[in-house]
């Protein structure tokens, strides 16, 4: 166990050879091996079993790589971001008309892209892996925003790890993606991200489902592949009204329950409530006499 007195923030991410070491919340002296704890008026503690020094330790520092707050016509090109401790790339701030294009984010505490209360956000292009939370996110309000034609993979909080996230963001258009081998969805559409429209995504690999609505309606999918995900291709559950799927196509999932698969059962039942809400206004709004009049 080696002492780093210099370090006089609380770093939220530390990495040994390239690899992120676990973050540790008790005691220094019980440290287990390969991870770290930093302890206020002292420093931080890393045990890598042998000197840090001989194993290329650095330590985070700076929350973003790139922050754009309350900016307009900004492009963002060709960069790359790692190891921030919280977003490689943030729009946020009511900042609009922003291009996030061809950069590369990994290794993010949190997101490695992320579009947070703005509008007509284009993140094309991009290469985004390795993070806490969710590759690419779209957040609180973003509206108007264009994400396409990026790859995003390997995110790895478990229930957390999306390729792609918008959770209250309407009205975007997510096309021509690829996310893959995330440790929750590939795609997920959560409270308030409505009427987005959804085209040409590919989704596969992912530890829970390939592209998920949940708690959010109106959102519309148009030829999105979902393939070899551990639990359903697509999946629309929690009151996601007035989803619509079009020409999508789910293979080769993983779960291998001897129940109907959840899918169908969900798209039965939400086929069920769409009709009887049709019945219901067709009783209540009969068609009138189209008798001649004279």
């Amino acid at each position: 166990m080696w002492l780093a007195a210099s370090v006089t923030w609380s770093p939220k991410q530390v990495f040994a050879d390239n690899v992120r070491l676990a973050a540790f919340t008790g005691s220094h002296s019980a440290l287990p091996a390969n991870s770290f704890v930093w302890v206020s008026g002292t420093g931080l503690y890393v045990n890598v079993g042998a000197n840090p020094g001989n194993h290329h330790a650095e330590v985070g520092r700076q929350s973003f790589g790139f922050y754009l707050s309350g900016r307009s016509w900004v492009v963002v090109d060709g960069f790359t971001a790692t190891r921030s401790e919280f977003a490689g790339f943030e729009v946020t701030n009511s900042s609009t008309n922003i291009t996030i294009s061809h950069d590369v984010a990994t290794f993010s505490n949190n997101y490695g892209i992320q579009a947070e209360n703005s509008s007509a956000v284009v993140i094309d292009s991009n290469v985004s892996s390795d993070h806490l939370w969710s590759g690419i996110a779209l957040t609180a309000g973003s509206t108007g925003c264009t994400v396409q034609d990026n790859e995003s993979f390997h995110n790895l909080a478990p229930d957390q790890g999306n390729g792609i996230y918008s959770y209250g963001a309407p009205g975007n258009l997510i096309q021509r993606n690829r996310v893959h081998d995330n440790a929750y969805n590939g795609i997920m559409l959560s409270n308030g991200a409505v009427n987005n429209v959804l085209r040409q995504n590919r989704s596969w690999n992912n530890l829970h489902q390939g592209i998920e609505d949940i708690f959010c309606t109106g959102n519309t999918h148009i030829g999105d592949v979902a393939y070899g995900n551990s639990w359903n291709g697509f999946t629309v559950e929690g009151n996601a009204t007035e989803t619509s799927l079009y020409d999508c196509v789910a293979v080769d999932k993983g779960w291998n329950s001897p129940v109907p698969p959840v899918f169908a059962v969900w798209l039965v039942a939400l086929v069920f409530v769409l009709v009887a809400q049709e019945m219901i206004r067709r009783r209540d709004n009969p068609p009138r006499d189209q008798g001649r009049v004279g």
